[in-house]
Order: structure tokens, then sequence, then C-alpha cells
């Protein structure tokens, strides 16, 4: 779907970007962070959470990680490190 290529295309922009010495934060927390997070994990990289634009999801846990917030915190915690 629309939906589904446009959250690929996200992930892969991100995951080409990212500096990946570092703890990963995932945006979304459905189907494609499913896979992207399980092969995160075989690889051997540590996650620092989930991000997702569900309000009602906020700081419930995702595949046993938090989902810290809405996509407008990536700013601050890029920031963090």
């Amino acid at each position: 779907s629309r939906t589904d290529s446009s959250a690929k295309r996200r992930w892969l922009f991100i995951w080409e970007r990212c500096d990946l010495t570092r703890k990963l934060i995932f945006l979304g927390a459905g189907g494609i962070a499913t896979v992207a997070f399980d092969i995160a994990i075989a690889q051997g990289f540590e996650v620092a959470g989930f991000l997702d634009d569900n309000p009602a999801r906020y700081g419930t846990t995702f595949r046993g990680q938090t989902i810290l917030g809405g996509f407008d915190l990536l700013p601050d915690l890029k920031k963090q490190g």
C-alpha cells in the first residue's frame, strides 16, 4: 500500500544516514519496524526505543522496548546522542 511504501522509504532514509555506532531509535512501531528490529538485534545493535505517531502508544512497549513518544522527539534525541 502507499502507506507501507512511505514507511519503507522513511526507514531506508534513516538507516542510510544514521551513525551505527550508537543505539538505534526506530520510527514507527508496526510491521516494518518489527522486521527491522529483529534484523538489528540479530546483528548485535542496541535499541534505545521506538517513536510512533500515535499518542495512545507513548510510554507503552513494543518488542520489549519503550515507545518514547512522537516523531517530533527525534531532533532532541539526536542531540542527546
